[in-house]
C-alpha cells in the first residue's frame, strides 16, 4: 500500500488492518473463486485472494500495527519513522489517557475518525504530490506535525460525555467479555438520584392531601360516626360565621337569623343548638341580628382589658369609650 502511494504520487488512506505482520504474508490467503464476464463479454473464472488482516484486539497488538505503517512509510520513502511515531504515540497516550468524571475514555471509534481526517487532511496540502520536494524534504515530514496540533484533529479526541460515546470500545476494556451492560456516568447517577427524589417528594405531597381532614370529620366505621364531625350546610346568610362555639358546642343558626328561634331562650339550647351569636369570636348571649348594639361589648374579654387600661387613665369610665370600642 505505501509503495502503491509513492507510485501513484497521490494520497490515500493506510488502514491498520493492512500493516499485517511478516508471517501472514507468508501464509497467504484463501484464494476465493468466481465466475464474471470480463472486458470483451466472455464468462471467465477469476480467482482472488482476501487480503490478510491485522489483529487489533488489545493495545499492544494496535501499537505494533501503527509501527509497522510508519516503517512501511520510512521504506516507501513517503515519511520519516519519527513523523510516522509521532501519530501513533499521540493515539495510544489519548487512548489510555483517565477521562474526567462524568465523561467516557477516548476509543478506537474516535482514533479510526480521527486518521482518517489525518489522510484526509494530507490530501489536501498535498495535491502537487508525495514525493520528495526539490529542496529533500517530504511532504508528509512537513504536514503530519502541523495537521495533529490542528485544534480540528484534537477535536476528534477529546472525551465525550457520558452515554454518548461510540459504540467501540478499547479492546483493552473488551478483553473478549460480553460489554453490553452500561454503567452508569456519575452525571448520569446524579440525574437519576434528583429525578427519584423529586418522584419520593411529589408522592409524599399527594399522599398528605389524601390524608388531610374535611372539616374534623372522623374516618370511624358506621354513617353516624362519619357524619359527625362533618361541617353542617350554613344558610346563606350565616356564610363565613361560626358554626360551633369554642368548645365545640354546635349553634343554632335559626336563632342568628331575622326569623329566630322560640325553642329556647338567648343563651339557652334548643334541638338545633345553643342560642348564642354566631359571630366570629363572639359568642354572646344575644343573637347575630343585635351583635351591632353596644350592649353586649360590656362582658366581652377584649372589652374588659380596655375598660381597665382606660380607667387607669381616667378614674370614671364613660359611654364614648363603648362607642369608640364598637
Amino acid at each position: 500500500m505505501a509503495f502503491a502511494i509513492w507510485d501513484a504520487n497521490v494520497v490515500s488512506h493506510v488502514t491498520w488492518e493492512s500493516a499485517t505482520k511478516r508471517d501472514a504474508e507468508l501464509q497467504g490467503s484463501k484464494a476465493d473463486t468466481a465466475w464474471r464476464v470480463d472486458s470483451s463479454g466472455f464468462l471467465k473464472q477469476s480467482s482472488e485472494r482476501e487480503p490478510a488482516r491485522a489483529d487489533l484486539r488489545s493495545d499492544l497488538l494496535l501499537q505494533c500495527a501503527l509501527r509497522r505503517r510508519s516503517i512501511a512509510f520510512e521504506m516507501a520513502d513517503l515519511a520519516s519513522y519519527e513523523s510516522m511515531e509521532l501519530v501513533t504515540d499521540l493515539f495510544l497516550r489519548e487512548l489510555m489517557r483517565d477521562a474526567p468524571p462524568g465523561f467516557s475514555k477516548v476509543s478506537l471509534d474516535q482514533l479510526l475518525r480521527a486518521d482518517r481526517e489525518l489522510f484526509f487532511e494530507l490530501s489536501h496540502r498535498c495535491r502537487t504530490g508525495v514525493r520528495r520536494m526539490p529542496d529533500g524534504r517530504r511532504p508528509f515530514d512537513v504536514q503530519i506535525p502541523l495537521i495533529i496540533d490542528s485544534p480540528q484533529f484534537r477535536y476528534l479526541l477529546m472525551p465525550l460525555p457520558g452515554g454518548t460515546s461510540s459504540k467501540t470500545q478499547s479492546p483493552s476494556d473488551s478483553g473478549g467479555r460480553n460489554t453490553n451492560t452500561k454503567k452508569r456516568s456519575p452525571l448520569e447517577q446524579s440525574n437519576a438520584d434528583l429525578r427519584a427524589e423529586i418522584k419520593r417528594l411529589k408522592a409524599a405531597r399527594n399522599g398528605a392531601a389524601d390524608k388531610a381532614p374535611d372539616g374534623g370529620g372522623g374516618g370511624g366505621k358506621g354513617g353516624g360516626k362519619g357524619k359527625k364531625g362533618r361541617s353542617p350546610k350554613v344558610p346563606s346568610g350565616l356564610v363565613g360565621k361560626n358554626f360551633q362555639t369554642s368548645q365545640g358546642e354546635p349553634i343554632c343558626f335559626a336563632y342568628n337569623l331575622s326569623n329566630g328561634c322560640d325553642q329556647a331562650k338567648a343563651g339557652g339550647r334548643c334541638p338545633r343548638g345553643l342560642h348564642v351569636c354566631a359571630e366570629l369570636g363572639c359568642s354572646s348571649n344575644h343573637s347575630l341580628q343585635q351583635h351591632s348594639n353596644a350592649d353586649h361589648w360590656l362582658g366581652h374579654p377584649e372589652f374588659v382589658q380596655v375598660q381597665a387600661l382606660y380607667q387607669f387613665k381616667h378614674p370614671r369610665p364613660s359611654l364614648p369609650l363603648i362607642l369608640r370600642f364598637v
